[in-house]
């Protein structure tokens, strides 16, 4: 399913027509980063990692759906970045193997990336028993930044209702 994101002219035209545009978790959060100065809203963590330059790539939020059912079928860096940063903060990596776990998964091309590709690469990388429960820990939580986000924009906008 391939669909293009609004280009910056077609947001420009809705907001010089008075319609309130809000963006977030992907595509959404950077184009309203661009467009903040023109009155584009943004919402969610993602959008204010791209704000603050801690983010600056479009494969970050990039991912790679079934065409049937619309399921993710790669998983996006950004995710990727927010569950490590978690199993650091929980014990579970240090955070020499968190920043080798990023550039391992800043290596996989976006729509091959998932955990289990992640987890596969980076053994003799990153301690067997910190992946054992890096395992563990990514498949008991949720760790969906980009969903998290996406729930934030909808009570922003119903917010604005």
């Amino acid at each position: 399913m391939h669909t293009l994101a609004p280009s910056p002219r077609e947001v420009l035209q809705a907001i010089e027509t008075g319609v309130p545009i809000l963006g977030s978790s992907s595509l959404g959060a950077l184009r309203a980063v661009e467009l903040e100065p023109f009155g584009m809203v943004g919402v969610g963590r993602i959008f204010e990692m791209f704000k603050r330059r801690e983010l600056i790539a479009d494969d970050e939020v990039a991912l790679v759906f079934s065409s049937e059912d619309l399921r993710a079928l790669s998983e996006p860096l950004v995710n990727i970045r927010h569950a490590l940063a978690a199993a650091e903060r929980a014990g579970l990596i240090s955070g020499a193997e968190r920043r080798r776990l990023i550039r391992v998964a800043r290596g996989i091309y976006f729509p091959e990336r998932s955990y289990r590709r992640l987890f596969r690469e980076a053994e003799g990388r990153v301690r067997p028993e910190a992946l054992a429960a890096l395992e563990g820990f990514v498949r008991s939580g949720d760790h969906d930044l980009k969903a998290s986000d996406a729930r934030a924009l909808l009570v922003e906008a119903r917010r604005r209702l």
